[in-house]
């Protein structure tokens, strides 16, 4: 099914071969080589064309150099730390495949276990981890989703090199993403690179607002949409409006009117302001039902059963536009309820729902980790991020690079080699050291 085909060739020593055939196909091919047997592999699409075989040791050694020379641009670790540190260096070095069929720029996929495709948010945080030593493959995970943006606005949900899937979308963080870029490596903010991301985050923002709001809010119509799948506001059937879409939108909205003035579009500015001004007016009349913020049925206005889910959390992410004593409730309520050993659970661990392998009902995930770090920074909760940060990082060291973590064990779940997972980890764990 993916329409690779092998030539294998016996350089030395002898190799047996079982593979009984039942009709269309092999019930399973075994390989035996012989001790000290050397066998050389080439994958190829259509013909084979026969290519001398470089020497083993010669191979090695270019591709060790090639890693070594990848591995020394990876951010520094703590010594603790170094196991999870080669781990997420390796993933992400073996995760980023080169140009081919849709695929149109080198880029770093999920894993090559079975999450073999690019996401429109998880794209984010490898280009977040890769924008200072990396800038052309970090502007690539960003840049693959403008080739492929549908005429409304919305990014493809993912990408590999066969697909390109529509079925669902991702939050709007992008404009988040690359002001980090910017901060990261001044090169994104040249106006080449800055223009181009600026057109392709406002016709995103262009989608949210016009083909995806009710009465002018924006809303989900599958938990695939939010990046939160499972998570329990989403168990009653959708669309849903939730506060943490909306909360998003402001935000994007906000730096787009910073990237705006940069380019000199200033009339746009003001609009963008206005609009994240009359939407942020709007935003705790709507979701605030006088003890936190609540997600509800968008075209019945009914509330949302479940208020037990982290996600309800993430307008943090607007604590620069919150008055004191809000800011304060939100991130008091988000530490004392979600907070576990290793991390933010997904979900209230007194919930009936809370599962330790439950997906996003529960386990700790790298992208929420990340996102609520750096709100809680950005909020003047120093000492409250680098816990929080510190605690993903010691997950890593019980449950590797996985797609999530269990919050009370540090378990890894699902996927065990995430990218994404490998970049926010190398991110925090930089983080916690400077911070130390």
């Amino acid at each position: 099914k993916k329409e690779t085909k092998y030539h294998l060739e016996v350089l030395s020593g002898e190799m047996a071969v079982d593979a009984p055939w039942r009709t269309v196909g092999n019930d399973y091919i075994s390989l035996e080589l012989a001790a000290d047997s050397e066998l050389y592999l080439t994958n190829y699409r259509v013909i084979y064309e026969l290519v001398k075989p470089q020497p083993f040791e010669e191979a090695h050694a270019v591709v060790q150099k090639e890693y070594q020379e990848w591995l020394s641009n990876m951010p520094e670790t703590q010594p603790e730390y170094q196991q999870p540190h080669n781990l997420a260096a390796y993933l992400l070095w073996t995760n980023t495949v080169q140009a081919d069929g849709l695929l149109k720029l080198p880029i770093t996929y999920m894993s090559k276990n079975w999450m073999q495709n690019i996401w429109s948010w998880d794209n984010c945080f490898n280009a977040l981890l890769m924008a200072e030593r990396y800038p052309e493959l970090a502007y690539n995970q960003l840049k693959i989703f403008n080739l492929y943006q549908d005429e409304s606005g919305a990014y493809p949900d993912f990408i590999n090199d066969k697909y390109v899937s529509y079925n669902c979308v991702k939050p709007p963080i992008h404009a988040w993403a690359y002001q980090k870029m910017i901060a990261i490596n001044a090169q994104f903010g040249e106006e080449s690179y800055l223009a181009e991301m600026y057109d392709s985050f406002s016709q995103n923002t262009h989608f949210w607002l016009k083909y995806r709001s009710h009465d002018g809010l924006p809303y989900y119509t599958h938990g695939n949409d939010s990046g939160w799948d499972n998570a329990s506001i989403f168990h009653e059937g959708f669309p849903i409006t939730a506060p943490d879409l909306t909360a998003y939108l402001i935000r994007q909205m906000d730096i787009l009117a910073e990237f705006a003035d940069k380019l000199r579009k200033h009339d746009e500015a003001t609009e963008w302001r206005q609009q994240a001004d009359e939407l942020y007016e709007r935003f705790l009349p709507t979701f605030f039902d006088g003890k936190q913020l609540r997600a509800f049925h968008t075209f019945t206005g009914e509330k949302v059963t479940s208020s037990s889910s982290a996600i309800l959390f993430l307008p943090i992410v607007l604590v620069y536009r919150m008055e004191t004593e809000m800011k304060e409730q939100l991130i008091s309520e988000l530490l004392t309820r979600f907070e576990c050993k290793y991390g933010i659970a997904t979900e209230e661990p007194t919930s009936p729902l809370f599962t330790g392998d439950g997906y996003w009902l529960g386990p700790v995930w790298a992208p929420e980790t990340y996102i609520f770090v750096d709100a809680l920074e950005a909020a003047g909760y120093s000492e409250e991020a680098l816990r929080v940060a510190k605690k993903f990082c010691d997950a890593t060291l019980i449950g590797g690079l996985a797609e999530n973590f269990n919050a009370h064990t540090g378990e890894g779940n699902d996927d065990l080699a995430f990218s994404w997972t490998s970049s926010v980890f190398l991110l925090l764990n930089n983080m916690c050291m400077k911070g130390d």
